[in-house]
């Protein structure tokens, strides 16, 4: 070593401080409002989007997501109807819900107790999938 290339085995290294992305998948039959919560999200997270029930039952079928936020009201099915089938298909997806509306259904639209405390966010989605990923879980740790 000389004094212009000093020895570096001494400097541990540093530990990866990124967040680790988390792969969400937003289901809405609104094609426009995917394409926008894709771009909102596609810098901090790996975004997958479904605009149909069979859709989102594929995209389960194929990946794992941390997370999925289902619109409350589509033209096939209700939010909450394809959380159940989809929980019944992948049990793993329990703890892992969210759902969005456009202000229609409020918290009375989850009435099913193995959907109980899971939490409703108005569109448009303004909020840390992180923080809403751990208080998912939250609820999960208390039934």
């Amino acid at each position: 070593c000389t004094a212009e290339h000093p020895s570096v085995a001494g400097i541990a290294a540093t530990p990866e401080t990124t967040p680790r992305r988390l792969r969400v998948l937003f289901v809405d039959d609104e094609e426009l409002l995917l394409r926008a919560l894709a771009r909102r999200f596609r810098n901090e997270h790996e975004v997958a989007t479904a605009s149909t029930p069979q859709a989102a039952k594929d995209a389960c079928a194929s990946e794992t997501f941390d997370l999925v936020l289902i619109d409350m009201m589509m033209p096939e099915t209700s939010g909450p109807d394809l959380a159940l089938e989809l929980l019944g298909l992948h049990p793993w997806l329990r703890g892992r819900f969210a759902f969005m509306s456009g202000g229609v259904f409020g918290d009375r639209g989850v009435q099913h107790d193995e959907l109980r405390g899971i939490r409703i966010f108005d569109k448009p989605i303004e909020v840390d999938l992180r923080q809403l990923l751990a208080g998912a879980r939250e609820v999960l740790d208390e039934s």
